[in-house]
């Protein structure tokens, strides 16, 4: 790694703040369209399954 990124401590909980707000909102249940409510996990276990 040449060039290594340096963030301040203010842009580094953003970053945290923004990626944990992410991973939460995959879990939070959603209708596909198919009038049953799945979280996107269980949506992409099911089209390997």
């Amino acid at each position: 790694m040449k060039n290594k990124k340096k963030y301040s401590n203010a842009d580094a909980a953003d970053v945290l703040h923004k990626v944990s707000n992410f991973y939460v909102n995959t879990k939070v249940p959603h209708d596909y369209g198919t009038g049953e409510v799945y979280t996107s996990v269980e949506v992409h276990t099911l089209k390997e399954i």
